[in-house]
């Protein structure tokens, strides 16, 4: 800690004259700490503000300018919409949301396997919009993927199951301000230029967008892997030889799927 807070910016400060040669040096040390584990991220990163300070990367401008400008750039209104989107993101994770959608929407699988589908895209798409488009997927592949596995082999139901959950998260990454990394950048870069977008006016564009979106691509899906209307898990030799013959096929994937949510 001393060479990096003290020694290294001492030999910048004399041996570089050139701004970005320290800025360079600073971004090794910062890499050096990450690799190395000699903290926490979280915390090298917070000594950032003081790095740039002891490292004169700011040519012509005093300590205390330099602090307001960095630390202002940390700690912006962006910066707190993604930690806001981060608290949802871990308050729907414990409410188990997918868990709750997939046993609604289970049902569907005895009589409509396509209404089903369109369903499962558009849970994606609510459960992108609060959760970051990442986490939503793998929720959402929590669910399906042991019901996947009961599926017939070559079976085009997987295959856009899959597809359309991906591309449902990543419409409803921008459903909301706080839905994703590119919806945040987006608002942050409009700021810069004076430009101004308030909740109302993005729900107003993104909402019909994003569900337009989805449902074409769910009618796309659907067309490029057909399937046959009926039971697409288990053909009648199979359901007489279960020992859940007479069982609806949905009942035991509730079933299954109430069990990962006891878990």
């Amino acid at each position: 800690y001393l060479m990096a807070v003290v020694v290294i910016p001492i030999a910048c400060r004399m041996y570089l004259a050139q701004a970005w040669q320290r800025c360079v040096i600073m971004i090794i040390v910062v890499v050096v700490f990450n690799l190395a584990n000699f903290q926490d991220i979280y915390c090298t990163a917070l000594m950032i503000p003081l790095f740039a300070v002891t490292y004169g990367i700011f040519p012509g401008k005093d300590a205390w300018t330099v602090s307001l400008l960095v630390i202002g750039r940390m700690f912006n209104d962006t910066s707190f919409l993604l930690l806001g989107a981060f608290v949802v993101c871990a308050i729907m994770s414990k409410c188990q949301l997918e868990i709750r959608i997939g046993n609604l929407i289970t049902p569907l699988l005895d009589t409509s396997p396509s209404l089903f589908f369109f369903w499962l895209m558009i849970g994606s798409l609510a459960m992108a919009s609060v959760l970051f488009g990442g986490a939503a997927a793998l929720l959402m592949l929590s669910v399906v993927l042991p019901i996947a596995r009961d599926l017939p082999q070559g079976s085009n139901h997987a295959k856009r199951w899959l597809l359309g959950i991906a591309f449902a998260c990543g419409f409803g990454a921008f459903l909301l301000p706080i839905s994703g990394p590119p919806a945040l950048i987006a608002i942050s870069l409009l700021r810069e230029y004076g430009a101004t977008i308030d909740f109302g006016l993005w729900m107003l564009v993104s909402v019909p967008v994003c569900f337009l979106c989805t449902i074409a691509a769910w009618m796309l899906l659907c067309i490029i892997y057909p399937v046959k209307p009926g039971n697409p898990f288990e053909t009648e030799e199979e359901e007489r030889d279960e020992p859940h013959a007479g069982e609806p096929v949905a009942a035991r994937r509730r079933s299954s799927i109430s069990g990962a949510l006891i878990r």
